[in-house]
């Protein structure tokens, strides 16, 4: 009994296409893997970036409302300094320092009291300098604002409440374009 010619072509044949198949599939499966892994690395990017978006979406929203004030400079701190601190201040104020490729300026000031201030009463004044720059009738905006940036407090032991004392402050400004 011979075998039927049929079965002795199906398996060559079978296996001329497991061959084929395999020599089509293995260049697939490593492309697929590549793109699975670049998917993978452009995934980790986007949440980067979403990240870094969302830090920055607070500081877009105060550059509107800077850019949206009818004032864009702060009041002078030096005559500010001189007209309302409490006595014995030593005021030191920067030149404004442009930020570059803007029309931004960061103003910096520095007030010092070295003999024996009342710290209460300069640090109300401090308190008060951050909230100049609003309408009296409403307390909107008008003008950035000076900030508190830096306060370092040495206390006299012979009198308490009183002290040297360093503030800095800073504000931003724009030129009007």
């Amino acid at each position: 009994m011979s075998k039927p010619i049929s079965l002795g072509i199906v398996w060559p044949v079978a296996f001329v296409c497991l061959l084929a198949g395999l020599a089509t599939g293995v260049p697939t499966f490593r492309h697929v893997y590549r793109a699975g892994a670049r998917l993978e690395g452009q995934n980790r990017l986007m949440v980067r970036l979403q990240a870094k978006r969302a830090s920055i979406e607070p500081l877009r929203r105060a550059r509107q409302s800077l850019e949206s004030l009818p004032e864009r400079q702060p009041v002078p701190f030096g005559a500010l300094a001189d007209r309302s601190a409490p006595p014995g201040a030593t005021v030191r104020v920067a030149d404004p320092a442009p930020v570059p490729e803007s029309s931004w300026t960061v103003h910096r000031a520095e007030i010092e009291w070295t003999g024996q201030a009342d710290i209460g009463s300069v640090l109300r004044w401090a308190s008060e300098i951050e909230m100049l720059g609003r309408n009296e009738s409403d307390g909107t905006p008008r003008q950035p604002a000076w900030r508190l940036a830096q306060l370092v407090v040495r206390s006299a032991p012979a009198r308490p409440g009183s002290g040297e004392i360093l503030l800095q402050f800073e504000a931003v400004g724009k030129a009007n374009l």
